[in-house]
This record gives C-alpha cells, structure tokens and sequence, in this order.
C-alpha cells in the first residue's frame, strides 16, 4: 500500500502529484511556482463504485444490489474502470491527462469517520494530535512570497481542513460580496486605536488586500472573432460554480499556492446508486471544465506560476 506520508513527503518534496496534469501540482522547493488544487469528496465516496474492479467475480458477489453491471464500466485497463458517470473524465484519460492512484492510506487506521478525516486534515500518526493542518505546517516553513493574496483559497466549505490552524486563508464563495464585506470591515475600523485590537486590523487588511486581488476581472471581447476561446464543456451545480470562481481568479492574475474546493454528499448510506451517480457526474464535469478554462486562458506553463 502507498502510504499517506510517503504521499505528503513527495508533495512537499515538489514531485508532481497530478490529477489533472497541468492542473494539480505540488509545490516546487525552489518557490511556489505551481498550483495545488485539492477537491474533497465529503461525506465518504464508495471508493469500490468509483474506481471499480470489474474484472473482480469477489466484487460483483458481494456486491449483489449495488455492484455497477460490468458492461457499464468505463474501463481504464483490464482490471479497473471508471463509473459511467464519469463519462467527462475519459478523453482526458485517453490523452494520459488523468491519473488513478490506488491504495493510499496509513498504518494502523482509525474506524472512526471523523477522527480518520482529522488525521489526513493534519497528516498525524494515528495516535498523535496536532492542532493545525498540514499545509499550515508547510507555509510555516515555506512561506508564500509576497506578492500572493493569500496561502489558499477555501470554496464550498467553511472548513478550512489541512489549512486550518495559522495559513492565510481565504474562504471565497463569491469574489465579488467577499470585497464587499471587506470593505464593510474596513469602514469600521475607523476612530478604533485599542492595541487590543491591533492584531484584529492587521488581519482584516491582510483581508482587505486579498479581497483587491481576487475580485473578477471585467472580461473584454476578442477583438478577433477568430481568436475567442472553444466554449468550456456545460458543467452545472455548487461544484462547478466553485470552479468558475476559482477559474476567474486564476485568470485575473491572483497568485495563490492552494485551492481547496469541497463537493458534499457523499454520506450514502441509502439510495446510494442514483446519489452517487450524480455527484461523481459533477465532479467528472467540474474537472473537465477546470481544464478546459485553463486551457482557454493561453498555453499553461507560459505563466511563470502555473
């Protein structure tokens, strides 16, 4: 099995970890050059349904009501293939553009859903509690340069997982009304001269700043018909709004390190097949459509931070 530290290790190490090639990157030792994006399937995914063992009779035996027909299986190899309703996803894997890694996880796992959720949040040993995430860890040791708005950028959640604990870290569900309480902040900051307070203002102008970078940008026509961008496939629901923000940002030149973005619902303990159907759709869609709006947006790699 691939451990989850050897995992963290090679991130943070600044090897390539990639959903989505050109997409999801570690962060490079050297400075933060690349982008992570980190997409939460909360709730607990059927990981069986998800990436299915097709070629396994053990899977359809005991899984006689809710085992996906195997003439249904978008197969990936011999052994393994993709839910149907990830249709989105296998041109992108036909490309080599997707990645499948199996069997992460870690020593001696914990039965207990959301102490097992703290332990990946915080990348502790199964009997160690930390307080902070472990990309505030990180940022601690590598700082973000300057010029970025913020360490990352949280949307669809308030949770701010592996970032929580000290990151500066922006929960964003939409740029425009986050400016706007920004400002509100900002104008209430005046006559306010406690000391107790000082850490308070100092936060809200970092807030502030963020709020500048990550407004979106009023987006100009071609002046070439010729050269206008393919339409981005259709893509409906929360996660795809939270990729449309996410993309906006990115094109309105905001340098960030992380985006972590959450899709809910996964807790399927009943009519699982129809539920989870729809939302690995969604997230199939999403990601398709994260690509092709970067793509639309020039070459990546020939924006110094991509």
């Amino acid at each position: 099995m691939f451990q989850r530290r050897e995992f963290l290790k090679a991130m943070s190490a600044g090897l390539l970890v990639s959903v989505l090639p050109n997409l999801s990157y570690a962060l490079a030792p050297a400075g933060y050059q690349r982008l992570l994006v980190l997409v939460e399937l909360k709730g607990g995914n059927d990981g069986l349904n998800t990436v299915i063992p097709y070629s396994s009779d053990d899977y359809y035996r005991l899984r006689p009501s809710i085992g996906i027909a195997r003439p249904q299986v978008l197969q990936l190899s011999e052994q393994v293939g993709l839910h149907p309703a990830m249709q989105s996803l296998l041109p992108l894997w036909q490309k080599q553009e997707v990645a499948v890694l199996q069997g992460v996880g870690y020593p001696e796992p914990n039965l207990s859903h959301f102490r097992s959720i703290e332990i990946w949040e915080t990348a502790s040993a199964s009997n160690q509690y930390l307080g902070e995430g472990w990309l505030t860890r990180l940022f601690r040791s590598q700082p973000t340069p300057p010029g970025f708005a913020a360490d990352g950028v949280v949307l669809s959640s308030q949770n701010l997982g592996p970032l929580d604990g000290g990151a500066r870290a922006v929960v964003l569900n939409n740029p425009q009304d986050f400016a706007r309480q920004a400002k509100l902040a900002a104008d209430q900051q005046a006559g306010a001269h406690s000391s107790a307070l000082s850490h308070i203002l100092k936060v809200e102008g970092d807030i502030r700043t963020a709020a500048s970078a990550l407004q979106q940008p009023v987006m100009k026509p071609p002046a070439n018909p010729a050269d206008a961008p393919t339409a981005p496939p259709k893509a409906v629901g929360g996660f795809a709004q939270a990729i449309n923000t996410l993309a906006d940002i990115l094109q309105n030149g905001t340098r960030i390190a992380v985006a972590r973005i959450t899709l809910t619902g996964f807790d399927t303990h009943g009519n699982q097949q129809p539920t989870q159907a729809r939302l690995l759709g969604e997230l199939a869609d999403g990601l398709a459509l994260f690509k092709a709006r970067m793509q639309a947006q020039g070459p990546l790699g020939t924006t110094p931070w991509y």
